[in-house]
Protein backbone atom coordinates (compact mmCIF):
# COMPACT_ATOMS: atom_id res chain seq x y z
CA UNK A 1 0.00 0.00 0.00
CA UNK A 2 2.95 2.13 0.80
CA UNK A 3 4.16 1.43 -2.71
CA UNK A 4 1.31 2.85 -4.60
CA UNK A 5 0.72 5.94 -2.05
CA UNK A 6 4.16 7.28 -2.81
CA UNK A 7 3.48 6.30 -6.53
CA UNK A 8 0.38 8.74 -6.55
CA UNK A 9 2.69 11.18 -4.79
CA UNK A 10 5.31 11.31 -7.87
CA UNK A 11 3.02 11.77 -10.17
CA UNK A 12 1.40 14.24 -8.63
CA UNK A 13 4.94 16.20 -7.60
CA UNK A 14 5.41 16.10 -11.09
CA UNK A 15 2.28 17.13 -12.59
CA UNK A 16 1.73 20.87 -14.03
CA UNK A 17 -1.65 21.53 -11.97
CA UNK A 18 -5.04 23.44 -12.97
CA UNK A 19 -4.52 26.47 -15.31
CA UNK A 20 -6.91 29.01 -16.42
CA UNK A 21 -6.99 26.68 -19.69
CA UNK A 22 -7.09 23.40 -17.74
CA UNK A 23 -10.42 25.06 -15.41
CA UNK A 24 -11.98 26.52 -19.17
CA UNK A 25 -11.49 22.76 -20.54
CA UNK A 26 -12.64 21.17 -17.65
CA UNK A 27 -16.22 23.87 -17.54
CA UNK A 28 -16.66 23.53 -21.24
CA UNK A 29 -16.43 19.73 -21.01
CA UNK A 30 -18.57 19.35 -18.48
CA UNK A 31 -21.30 21.76 -20.02
CA UNK A 32 -20.30 19.87 -23.30
CA UNK A 33 -21.44 16.34 -21.71
CA UNK A 34 -24.36 17.26 -20.29
CA UNK A 35 -25.83 18.97 -23.35
CA UNK A 36 -25.41 15.63 -25.27
CA UNK A 37 -26.93 13.56 -21.99
CA UNK A 38 -29.83 15.96 -21.91
CA UNK A 39 -30.60 16.14 -25.41
CA UNK A 40 -29.19 13.04 -26.53
CA UNK A 41 -26.41 14.11 -28.91
CA UNK A 42 -23.71 11.71 -28.93
CA UNK A 43 -21.14 13.96 -30.76
CA UNK A 44 -21.75 16.59 -27.86
CA UNK A 45 -21.24 14.06 -25.06
CA UNK A 46 -18.00 12.32 -27.47
CA UNK A 47 -16.88 15.94 -27.71
CA UNK A 48 -17.11 16.77 -23.79
CA UNK A 49 -15.32 13.82 -22.82
CA UNK A 50 -12.56 14.57 -25.31
CA UNK A 51 -12.18 18.00 -23.64
CA UNK A 52 -12.18 16.92 -20.39
CA UNK A 53 -9.26 13.73 -20.96
CA UNK A 54 -7.41 16.58 -23.02
CA UNK A 55 -7.50 18.30 -19.54
CA UNK A 56 -6.18 15.59 -17.67
CA UNK A 57 -3.67 14.52 -20.03
CA UNK A 58 -2.09 18.45 -19.91
CA UNK A 59 -2.40 18.16 -16.37
CA UNK A 60 -0.39 15.32 -15.78
CA UNK A 61 2.21 16.13 -18.84
CA UNK A 62 5.59 16.10 -18.36
CA UNK A 63 6.37 18.68 -20.67
CA UNK A 64 5.99 22.24 -18.74
CA UNK A 65 7.20 23.91 -21.89
CA UNK A 66 4.33 22.84 -24.19
CA UNK A 67 2.01 23.61 -21.19
CA UNK A 68 3.15 26.76 -20.90
CA UNK A 69 2.93 27.14 -24.41
CA UNK A 70 -0.30 26.45 -24.86
CA UNK A 71 -1.64 28.46 -21.27
CA UNK A 72 -0.39 31.58 -23.10
CA UNK A 73 -1.86 30.49 -26.27
CA UNK A 74 -5.10 30.70 -24.47
CA UNK A 75 -5.09 33.79 -22.85
CA UNK A 76 -3.68 35.77 -25.72
CA UNK A 77 -7.02 34.14 -27.70
CA UNK A 78 -9.40 34.96 -24.83
CA UNK A 79 -7.60 38.56 -24.47
CA UNK A 80 -8.80 39.07 -28.42
CA UNK A 81 -12.09 37.86 -27.80
CA UNK A 82 -12.44 40.06 -24.75
CA UNK A 83 -11.11 43.11 -25.97
CA UNK A 84 -13.34 42.79 -28.94
CA UNK A 85 -16.48 43.24 -27.20
CA UNK A 86 -15.00 45.47 -25.19
CA UNK A 87 -14.52 47.76 -28.23
CA UNK A 88 -18.01 46.72 -29.18
CA UNK A 89 -19.35 47.90 -25.62
CA UNK A 90 -17.00 51.11 -26.35
CA UNK A 91 -18.52 52.36 -29.47
CA UNK A 92 -22.36 51.36 -28.38
CA UNK A 93 -21.72 54.10 -25.41
CA UNK A 94 -20.03 56.49 -27.82
CA UNK A 95 -22.74 56.42 -30.42
CA UNK A 96 -24.66 56.88 -27.46
CA UNK A 97 -22.90 59.76 -26.30
CA UNK A 98 -23.05 61.04 -29.80
CA UNK A 99 -27.21 60.85 -29.74
CA UNK A 100 -27.20 62.43 -26.91
CA UNK A 101 -25.36 65.35 -27.85
CA UNK A 102 -27.28 66.08 -31.15
CA UNK A 103 -30.26 67.44 -29.46
CA UNK A 104 -27.86 70.74 -28.24
CA UNK A 105 -25.21 70.68 -30.73
CA UNK A 106 -25.19 70.54 -35.05
CA UNK A 107 -22.19 68.38 -36.20
CA UNK A 108 -20.31 69.19 -39.93
CA UNK A 109 -17.49 68.00 -41.66
CA UNK A 110 -14.63 70.23 -42.77
CA UNK A 111 -14.80 70.84 -46.83
CA UNK A 112 -10.69 70.45 -46.58
CA UNK A 113 -9.98 67.17 -44.44
CA UNK A 114 -13.07 66.02 -43.57
CA UNK A 115 -13.08 66.46 -39.83
CA UNK A 116 -16.21 66.36 -37.52
CA UNK A 117 -16.92 69.25 -35.82
CA UNK A 118 -19.60 70.48 -33.23
CA UNK A 119 -21.12 73.83 -32.96
CA UNK A 120 -24.08 74.79 -30.66
CA UNK A 121 -27.26 74.61 -32.49
CA UNK A 122 -29.62 77.91 -32.39
CA UNK A 123 -26.83 80.70 -33.19
CA UNK A 124 -27.81 81.33 -36.38
CA UNK A 125 -24.74 81.44 -39.27
CA UNK A 126 -21.59 81.21 -37.60
CA UNK A 127 -17.92 81.57 -38.94
CA UNK A 128 -16.53 77.78 -38.26
CA UNK A 129 -12.78 76.95 -37.92
CA UNK A 130 -11.61 74.04 -37.87
CA UNK A 131 -9.69 72.67 -35.02
CA UNK A 132 -7.53 69.89 -37.46
CA UNK A 133 -6.48 72.52 -40.50
CA UNK A 134 -7.86 75.87 -39.64
CA UNK A 135 -10.08 76.33 -42.48
CA UNK A 136 -12.96 78.58 -42.06
CA UNK A 137 -16.69 77.90 -43.34
CA UNK A 138 -19.38 79.02 -42.65
CA UNK A 139 -22.72 77.17 -41.62
CA UNK A 140 -26.29 78.05 -40.18
CA UNK A 141 -26.32 76.64 -36.62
Amino acid sequence: MSKLVSWVQNIMRQANGFDDLSRFLLKTGAITGIIGMLFRVNLFLWLGFILILFMYIRTFSKDRQKYYQQNRFYHKQRNKIINFFNGQKNLVSKKQDQFKQHKTYRFYKCPNCGQKVRVPKGKGKIAITCPACSEKFVKKS
